[in-house]
């Protein structure tokens, strides 16, 4: 489009910020053979690391919009080096740091691709969970699989250390949509038109706030207020929006989260599912958006049934 750059002027322009800002610290950032690479110099020796910025830049040409996908780039950058870090052994794996900041965040599986191999997950619909901690200010690290077995950790023990960790780390926030866009800062007329019986579920920070979907006591409380079964829509990685399951049918939802996901931030997107939590059996899994049928009627089965929840709470 007019008036924006091409992919070239996009990666010297990232390029040109980085080391401005010295967004990565003393690392030195440079374009080369379509790659933005990350140098540093290390006991005597340059090491450096890089990445493929075309997924972010399809994002600016579609949508002009450079700070979202330079903040991406960077954030992407920095677990590339954190990940490299970890290879060669500049990263200490120290087991209570890594327990204290524990927590878990809710993913894409398709997007997030064959990187779910080398890391211990839990599949849940068509998202996982992932476990992580935090390495420093602003950088988090992933639980990889050569992690979790050098500390002794199972999948499960991970889960259940998340689990009790999550809501410490960032508590979860659980707010009407009117209330969340006055904290936001929204104008009155936005305030105003929101949905009276939609809710967010997020956190503390509104960054990878999903995750609070996992616990049962928290859908509880949106069923509470709203009167009954919740439909869940994962609007992002960082919240999902609630609604009465009963105040329309499940394939409009379906398909307004459809809708929304079309303009999505590619890095932010969760699921193109529809989710529903039944109040009374304590279970979250995909809403029947065909509720009409004759012979057949296709059984769901639930993402997860909340066994050891209750007693953590």
């Amino acid at each position: 489009m007019a008036g924006r750059m091409n992919f070239e002027e996009f990666c010297n322009r990232v390029v040109q910020e980085i080391n401005q800002e010295k967004a990565l610290g003393e690392s030195v950032a440079s374009y080369e053979d379509k790659k933005i690479r990350v140098t540093e110099r290390k006991n005597g020796r340059s090491v450096s690391t890089g990445l493929e910025p075309k997924g972010c830049y399809d994002w600016y040409a579609a949508t002009g919009d450079f700070t979202r996908a330079y903040a991406d780039i960077k954030e992407n950058l920095r677990t590339a080096m954190e990940e490299f870090h970890e290879k060669v052994g500049e990263v200490r794996l120290d087991k209570k740091s890594i327990e204290e900041s524990l927590h878990f965040q809710l993913v894409n599986t398709e997007r997030t691709g064959e990187i779910l191999n080398h890391m211990p997950h839990r599949d849940m619909g068509d998202m996982s969970v992932v476990y992580c901690w935090q390495v420093a200010d602003e950088m988090i690290g992933k639980i990889t699989n050569q992690v979790a077995k050098s500390m002794g950790w199972t999948e499960e023990k991970l889960y259940r250390m998340a689990y009790e960790n999550t809501r410490q780390v960032n508590p979860p926030r659980l707010e009407s949509m009117g209330n969340m866009l006055k904290l936001l800062g929204g104008l009155d007329d936005m305030t105003n038109a929101a949905p009276a019986q939609m809710y967010v579920l997020t956190n503390q920070k509104n960054t990878a706030g999903a995750a609070m979907m996992l616990y049962d006591d928290m859908l509880e409380k949106a069923a509470e207020k709203l009167g009954g079964d919740v439909y869940v829509i994962p609007s992002s990685i960082h919240e999902t929006l609630l609604i009465p399951a009963g105040i329309t049918e499940a394939i409009e939802v379906q398909d307004l989260l459809r809708e929304m996901n079309q303009t999505l931030y590619p890095g932010d997107l969760l699921s193109n599912t529809l989710y529903m939590y039944d109040a009374h059996a304590h279970e979250l899994k995909p809403a029947d958006v065909h509720p009409i049928r004759t012979n057949s009627q296709e059984v769901y089965e639930p993402v997860f049934r909340p066994t050891f929840v209750v007693s953590a709470r």
